[in-house]
């Protein structure tokens, strides 16, 4: 996560803290890294957790999928409003 955040400052001229930064993955250990990182984490029931156990895991938002583009972006809005 720190190599990309590093890499969007370097091509958009911006630092990006862990706390606007929203990491979107699919596994509880993701949700475990995002939260060791500092950053808000979507998770999405595409991989091998069911929603529950991505809820379960403290995941801030949980999707069943990336198809609901408004989902997304709201989503990402909720977490990065300061």
């Amino acid at each position: 996560m720190e190599l990309a955040r590093a890499r969007a400052g370097e091509r958009h001229g911006a630092r990006y803290p862990e706390s606007a930064t929203v990491y979107v993955a699919d596994s509880p250990r993701d949700v475990q890294a995002a939260h060791i990182a500092g950053s808000p984490i979507i998770a999405v029931a595409t991989g091998s957790a069911t929603e529950a156990e991505l809820r379960a895991a403290g995941a801030d938002h949980v999707l069943a999928t990336l198809a609901d583009t408004n989902a997304v972006v709201s989503a990402v809005a909720d977490l990065t409003r300061m």
